[in-house]
C-alpha cells in the first residue's frame, strides 16, 4: 500500500483563523474570494465579524467577488466604495496583478475545487500567493459527533480536505505550498466551552491536526501540476 507522507510544517501551530488572514493580508492587494459570506452577510455585519470589512482596513487594494447578488447588495449598502464584482471566482479574472488570492471557507462549497484553483492558477503570475482556509477533515469535533451517530457539517459542503488531500490538490494544479498552519473555532455557546478549550488545548500539546481546520499558504508555482509528493512504500 502506498501512503503519501506529508509532514507537518515546523512552523505549523493552531491560531485564529480571523486574525491569521488579517496578518496575512495586511498591507498586500488582495483578491478576497466569497467576500461577502453569504447566508450569514447580515449576522456578520450586525455584529461586526465581516471579514471582508476588516480586510478593508489593513490590504493596500481589495478586490471582493461573490456570487451572491443579494450579499453584494448589503456589502455596497455598507461602504459604496469597495470594489465588488458579482461573478464566478471560476471565470473572474482581476484587471491587475494582485499580491494574494484569499479563498476563506470557499472550496468546500464548490462543485469541482480543482478547477477553481487551476483557474486561479492560470492567471496569477510568479510570486502571486494563495491563502485558503477550509475545515479539517480529522477535526477532533467532527470525530466526535461521528462516534455520536451524527456529522458534524455545513448542509453546503460537498468535500472535506486534510492536510494531505489539500496539499496534493494545490499541488496538481499549478500550486506550491509554502507553510500549513490550523486553526481553532471557540465555542459561542456555554455548555460547550468547556469541551471547545479541551480541544484546543489537546491541538496545542499532541498534534494540531486535530484542530477544526487547516490555512494553507501557497505560491504559484508557474507550471499546471508537477510530479507527484514522495510516497512511502508499507
Amino acid at each position: 500500500m502506498c501512503i503519501s507522507s506529508h509532514p507537518v510544517p515546523r512552523r505549523s501551530g493552531t491560531c485564529g483563523r480571523a486574525a491569521k488572514i488579517v496578518e496575512t493580508c495586511q498591507g498586500k492587494s488582495v483578491l478576497h474570494l466569497g467576500c461577502a459570506d453569504w447566508p450569514y452577510t447580515e449576522r456578520r455585519i450586525r455584529n461586526g465579524e465581516l471579514l471582508h470589512a476588516r480586510l478593508a482596513r489593513v490590504c493596500r487594494k481589495l478586490i471582493g467577488v461573490d456570487l451572491s447578488a443579494e450579499g453584494i447588495r448589503l456589502l455596497r449598502s455598507l461602504c459604496p466604495d469597495w470594489e465588488l464584482h458579482l461573478a464566478d471566482a471560476c471565470q473572474f479574472e482581476p484587471d491587475d496583478h494582485v499580491d494574494l488570492i484569499l479563498a476563506s471557507e470557499l472550496i468546500e462549497h464548490v462543485e469541482d475545487p480543482g478547477k477553481l484553483l487551476r483557474s486561479l492558477a492560470r492567471w496569477a503570475k510568479p510570486g502571486t500567493k494563495l491563502l485558503v482556509t477550509t475545515p479539517n477533515a480529522y477535526a477532533l469535533k467532527g470525530t466526535a459527533r461521528a462516534l455520536l451517530g451524527g456529522e458534524f457539517c455545513h448542509p453546503e459542503h460537498t468535500v472535506m480536505f486534510s492536510t494531505a488531500t489539500l496539499s496534493q490538490l494545490l499541488h496538481r494544479t499549478g500550486w506550491a505550498v509554502g507553510a500549513v498552519d490550523y486553526y481553532h473555532l471557540p465555542a459561542r455557546r456555554l455548555l460547550a466551552k468547556i469541551p471547545s478549550a479541551f480541544v484546543f488545548m489537546l491541538t496545542r500539546v499532541a498534534s494540531p491536526r486535530v484542530a477544526d481546520g487547516l490555512i494553507v499558504l501557497a505560491s504559484r508555482n508557474g507550471q499546471n501540476g508537477g510530479p507527484s509528493p514522495r510516497n512511502d512504500h508499507a
